[in-house]
């Protein structure tokens, strides 16, 4: 199967003005259809920044991480990921999750 795979990724934001640009640019744009950010109530320039590097922004307004994926899943351009072949890929800012970029890693059927 050489087709490309198709991988929604969702990247919950709370005041992250400072790094959400950098991962947005980071990403394997050839292989993502949606970069999610869902801005968890932020007060800096998120929201701002996240749009202007190309993000869809999502207000998640009920506060905490799980809140905040849960927005990208219901509410992305694809609920609940239902492309075919497709995949969500979720990860935090901070480093405690494998990143993004990781994405180049995955072809469909893995």
């Amino acid at each position: 199967m050489n087709e490309k795979a198709v991988i929604d990724v969702i990247i919950p934001a709370y005041n992250e003005e400072n790094s959400i640009a950098q991962v947005i640019n980071d990403l394997p744009k050839e292989k993502i259809r949606e970069i999610i950010v869902c801005n968890n109530n932020s007060s800096d320039r998120t929201h701002e920044v996240a749009t202007n590097a190309g993000a869809t922004v999502l207000l998640a307004s009920k506060q905490g991480y799980g809140s905040a994926c849960l927005k990208g899943i219901l509410e992305g351009s694809d609920p609940l990921g239902n492309m075919m072949g497709g995949m969500m890929a979720m990860s935090m800012l901070d480093g405690t999750r494998p990143e993004p970029s990781k994405a180049r890693e995955v072809e469909p059927g893995t």
